[in-house]
């Protein structure tokens, strides 16, 4: 039987797509460069955790961080893992698979368009009033985001991502996220 290869497969919007293969022995996860898997994310400590994998076995061990380590969602100090499984540091997720995974070109495109869509906006759209803060979470929302994972991406609370949005509808004259994408979509096809 073969030596087993770990790749940790980017299951995350907020990093960088890749897919990385694991060498023997540990691996320093963390926010520092100095790191072996350096992980640039706010919800990343700069010493977060460590990777060992030995004897075809991985061991995942969280340094204390700030956000956790995470095994299937399940907050962990010290636990084996395997392949399939999702290992999440702070806000950042990554599947634990045994074979080399292609990136698919088409989601990073597709991520991509949203993107410019959202960007693309007519700025005359766009209420006055509204803060920079509602606008990164308007972002959001367009990309079809809810609370919770907006609240991760920006590295705040989800009371205060609901009172943004409480917010921007207040400024859209709108009481729903579908009201306000139909006026969106409503105001776009006019300009």
């Amino acid at each position: 039987m073969g030596k087993l290869r770990i790749y940790l497969v980017t299951r995350s919007e907020f990093v960088t797509m890749r897919c990385s293969e694991l060498v023997a022995g540990t691996t320093s996860v963390g926010r520092s460069s100095k790191n072996d898997f350096p992980i640039n994310h706010p919800t990343i400590s700069r010493k977060h955790a460590e990777l060992i994998f030995s004897d075809d076995r991985l061991l995942v061990r969280d340094l204390g961080s700030y956000n956790g380590t995470f095994i299937d969602h399940i907050k962990i100090t010290t636990c084996f893992a395997r392949p399939d499984q999702t290992i999440q540091f702070g806000s950042v997720e990554y599947l634990i698979s045994d074979r080399l995974i292609e990136l698919d070109e088409s989601s990073k495109q597709d991520t991509m368009s949203r993107k410019l869509a959202v960007n693309s906006l007519n700025p005359s759209l766009i209420p006055k009033d509204i803060s920079p803060s509602e606008m990164e979470v308007l972002n959001s929302l367009i990309e079809g985001l809810g609370e919770r994972q907006i609240a991760s991406r920006l590295v705040l609370s989800r009371h205060t991502i609901h009172n943004h949005i409480r917010s921007i509808y207040r400024k859209f004259r709108v009481h729903s996220r579908a009201e306000l994408m139909a006026s969106l979509l409503h105001q776009t096809a006019e300009h």
